[in-house]
């Protein structure tokens, strides 16, 4: 029987690695009365991740005051849906994606203007 001692090994142990958000993009010009959907999909990072949404840096919940509903898809995946769309819907509109290692983020402008 071989004994090594105990500096001879050491263990590998990869660092954790940060989300990576694949970015996404809104239409320069959206109409009230007009739906949109924002995706918001990892490209990469060390599970467990968890993705949240802001607008103009307030956290959104979904609720039905809002006028906008948060699914997340999967563990990777987080949509923003705003169905109806109206003025007070414009603003800059943030997924935010952490895990242990780090967080990442993604930003978009939404322009609502009046009907067409």
């Amino acid at each position: 029987m071989l004994l090594y001692p105990s500096s001879t090994f050491t263990s590998a142990v990869s660092p954790a690695a940060k989300p990576v958000i694949m970015p996404f993009v809104v239409p320069p010009e959206n109409f009230e009365g007009e739906s949109i959907q924002m995706m918001c999909t990892l490209l990469s990072g060390d599970d467990p991740v968890m993705i949240y949404w802001l607008k103009d840096k307030i956290s959104l919940t979904g609720n039905s005051e809002e006028g906008i509903t948060l699914t997340h898809v999967n563990s990777r995946t987080s949509m923003l849906a705003i169905p109806h769309l109206g003025k007070q819907h414009s603003g800059n509109y943030t997924c935010m994606a952490s895990n242990r290692a780090g967080q990442s983020n993604h930003s978009v402008s939404l322009n609502v203007l009046g009907t067409c």
